[in-house]
């Protein structure tokens, strides 16, 4: 699963720790979520869970990838290899209906 845990805890002055995002249903819903996702990439793709949700990204208009970490831009890269047909979007798109949306501050601001 990703770096984040239902025992994960942040920082006083880390955002998330104010963040009911973070806490309680809504967090252990967003992590079973991610763990869908990943188990759902390493079927179909036999593939960490970042290249299929690039892949998704890239499908759809108007959204932005990036990343903070440069570990993380050559996954990234490989995504754009990885083309998802309507049958895998349509599936990202159902393990996804019923997460909440995670916004906090830009990465500039971090």
């Amino acid at each position: 699963m990703g770096h984040l845990s239902h025992s994960t805890t942040f920082a006083t002055d880390d955002w998330r720790n104010a963040s009911p995002v973070f806490h309680g249903a809504t967090f252990r819903r967003n992590l079973e979520t991610v763990a869908a996702l990943e188990a759902f990439a390493q079927q179909e793709f036999a593939t960490s869970v970042s290249r299929p949700a690039v892949a998704w990204a890239l499908a759809r208009p108007g959204i932005d990838v990036g990343t903070r970490s440069a570990a993380h831009v050559d996954d990234a890269v490989r995504a754009v290899d990885l083309k998802l047909d309507a049958d895998s979007l349509a599936r990202i798109d159902e393990i996804t209906a019923g997460a909440v949306t995670v916004t906090g501050p830009s990465p500039e601001g971090v």
